[in-house]
């Protein structure tokens, strides 16, 4: 038997029940859960404000305007902070900030812990041992704080944001990487492998790695719902996204900062709103993932 034939082998469908695709079992999930399916309708409302939001407002998020006051208005649809800045302007910079660096740390961090847990999982000895210890020390120290360290170190900005959440995130998916290679390297379907004689970089890239893609997809989609809170986090202590470029976390602590918050909620109550809604909705689309590419899930 060829390699390809062995990875089918692995789990064969009920007769009769038809054969779908991951991407087309993940989306019959997500339309099975409402809740899923509205955080998809909220991501891509989302994205689409983020890109084409010079479309509908006139405003830049550099640029303060004349106008102070925070009320709305046919020219201010949200109206603007103590400084005149735009809010529904800095919202949709917010969040094309905030998806930007939630996805590429997320990248970071498959690449990393998925490269370390892989290494550790399948080779095992020494190679796990010594990866593993470097994993464990990186978890005696809190995220969020490392990440401080970090920002303070290297000085706020855009990169080192990158940088900070990056070093800290990926700890988590090489273990969740590492003991699913350790499950698989034991099956049948990999020994048949490598009796026929294919080398460990035929078996990783052709069985082991598939295997593989629906845990991560799943932890991914969670994953980045946690770099949105950091990176806000970040911001909000003055240690991340400077000004005048906006994010959800800056906005709500100079809006809290200056007192003007207090007087006009809205200017809070916005941009946590986003970010609510954003990492609400990233963890259902995830529960909804889970459930379609987790093999356990299923009943």
């Amino acid at each position: 038997m060829s390699g390809p034939v062995i990875a089918q082998a692995q789990e064969l469908p009920a007769p009769g029940a038809p054969v779908l695709r991951p991407t087309q079992a993940a989306w019959r999930s997500i339309r099975r859960h409402p809740l899923a399916l509205a955080g998809v309708v909220w991501l891509l409302f989302l994205i689409l404000m983020a890109i084409f939001y010079p479309m509908v407002s006139h405003y830049t998020y550099y640029r303060p305007t004349e106008d102070y006051s925070a009320d709305s208005s046919a020219q201010h649809w949200l109206g603007t902070d103590d400084s005149g800045y735009d809010t529904l302007t800095r919202l949709c910079v917010g969040a094309r900030i905030s998806l930007y660096v939630g996805v590429g740390v997320e990248l970071i961090v498959v690449f990393v812990g998925g490269l370390v847990g892989l290494i550790a999982g399948y080779y095992g000895r020494w190679t796990d041992t010594w990866l593993m210890r470097f994993t464990d020390i990186m978890f005696a120290f809190p995220d969020i704080l490392l990440a401080m360290l970090i920002m303070a170190v290297s000085g706020p900005s855009l990169g080192n944001i990158f940088l900070a959440l990056g070093v800290t995130g990926w700890p988590g998916l090489a273990r969740l990487v590492r003991a699913q290679a350790l499950s698989l390297r034991g099956r049948e379907f990999i020994e048949a492998s490598r009796a026929i004689g294919l080398t460990d970089r035929q078996i990783i890239l052709r069985h082991i790695l598939p295997n593989l893609l629906s845990a991560v997809v799943v932890a991914s989609a969670i994953d980045i719902a946690g770099v949105i809170i950091a990176e806000s986090t970040l911001s909000f202590l003055g240690i991340g996204v400077q000004s005048p470029m906006p994010s959800w976390g800056s906005m709500i602590s100079g809006a809290w900062s200056s007192g003007y918050g207090r007087s006009h909620p809205a200017l809070i109550v916005y941009p946590a709103l986003c970010l609510s809604l954003t990492v609400l909705s990233l963890n259902f689309i995830g529960d909804a993932l889970r459930d379609a590419l987790d093999p356990r899930s299923k009943k």
